[in-house]
């Protein structure tokens, strides 16, 4: 069953006097479950198209269906109380707030959210991304893969159907980056969630259940 569903999607932007098509015309179906990579080289659009489809920025045309719904025609405050049931965001950069714990970072969006903390299920995100130790730690005392692995924490906390990440293992290093993708994976198979991921890296790409190619959509 799809839990995305993209059609006839535009987006362009204007430089002066000139509109630039960033892409036109896309159709894409992403299955319930499913780990998608979307794969392009930089200025294919991989990002606004991320950006998109959950919901952070606005097509010119077309439909953008997320979990039965068209979010392409919510105003900004139900598309945001949708946000931040439905979705959970990794980002390259961790975005941490430096003076709160990594507790209190990885609960914030779950209190946006108007619901209870589940403790005894962020505790085991935690300990399954290997940072229970760092619970009061914060951000600017971890490591960058221990931010990102927070960050992941974060983004899985208040149960959402479908984690996005974009280029999440970006500033990390290659090892570091191997074994941050592989928590990720692990978290989003272990609870049974869709993750859509833009990445420029093949070797990552590779891991995931469907690749989507950006200059195959156009």
């Amino acid at each position: 069953m799809a839990i995305i569903e993209v059609k006839g999607l535009t987006k362009s932007y204007q430089d002066g006097e000139e509109k630039n098509e960033i892409f036109g015309d896309i159709d894409l179906s992403i299955e319930e479950g499913k780990f998608v990579a979307i794969i392009g080289k930089s200025g294919s659009g991989k990002s606004t198209l991320l950006n998109i489809i959950c919901g952070l920025d606005a097509p010119d045309s077309g439909e953008v269906i997320v979990n039965g719904k068209k979010i392409h025609l919510m105003k900004d405050k139900e598309l945001s109380a949708f946000r931040s049931k439905d979705i959970g965001f990794v980002f390259q950069s961790f975005n941490l707030i430096p003076v709160l714990s990594i507790w209190e970072n990885i609960t914030l969006p779950i209190k946006f959210a108007g619901m209870s903390v589940d403790e005894k299920y962020v505790e085991e995100l935690m300990e399954m991304l290997e940072i229970t130790e760092k619970r009061d730690a914060l951000p600017a005392t971890l490591s960058g893969g221990q931010q990102q692995r927070a960050a992941i924490a974060r983004a899985l906390a208040n149960k959402p159907s479908i984690i996005f990440a974009d280029e999440p293992t970006g500033n990390l290093d290659a090892e570091t980056g191997n074994k941050v993708l592989a928590l990720l994976v692990n978290g989003i198979r272990r609870y049974h969630r869709t993750l859509v991921m833009v990445t420029h890296d093949m070797d990552i790409a590779k891991q995931a259940d469907v690749i989507v190619r950006m200059d195959e959509l156009k």
